[in-house]
């Protein structure tokens, strides 16, 4: 098993890289407050471990994207969320529909809320995204 720092912490291991360009007076000095930076970023991540395989697919994909392992984990993570929210919306919606009632009920609120989406607006209007009347009757 691998494990896999969800927070992105790079910048701290750069910063304390680039300490060596400075003098050992410098460094003395510098030195405290990178290494405090990075207990409290170190403090506030999350480890996971996930199987060799699937740190060699992470691996792989961040290479390919030139984005960082925690963000390509990031993005699969928020992906994987927004499949099961449109999962269970379909399965609640067939719920709905497999109920002639309460879907009567649903289409009968539909038509009575739709007169309400013009707000009263020409049907023959366009407006531009700035909200700019482009034609009107």
């Amino acid at each position: 098993m691998c494990n896999v720092l969800v927070l992105y912490t790079n910048c701290v291991y750069n910063l304390v890289d680039s300490l060596s360009i400075l003098s050992y007076t410098q460094r003395t000095h510098f030195l405290p407050y990178v290494v405090e930076m990075r207990d409290n970023i170190m403090a506030q991540a999350s480890m996971i471990r996930i199987g060799s395989s699937s740190h060699l697919l992470l691996r792989q994909i961040s290479e390919a994207s030139k984005e960082s392992m925690q963000v390509v984990l990031a993005k699969a993570v928020e992906e994987y969320h927004r499949k099961q929210f449109f999962e269970q919306l379909d399965a609640s919606f067939a719920a709905l529909k497999s109920d002639e009632t309460a879907w009567q009920e649903e289409i009968a609120e539909r038509d009575f809320l739709a007169g309400t989406l013009n707000d009263g607006l020409e049907t023959d209007e366009v407006w531009t995204e700035d909200g700019r009347l482009v034609t009107s009757v």
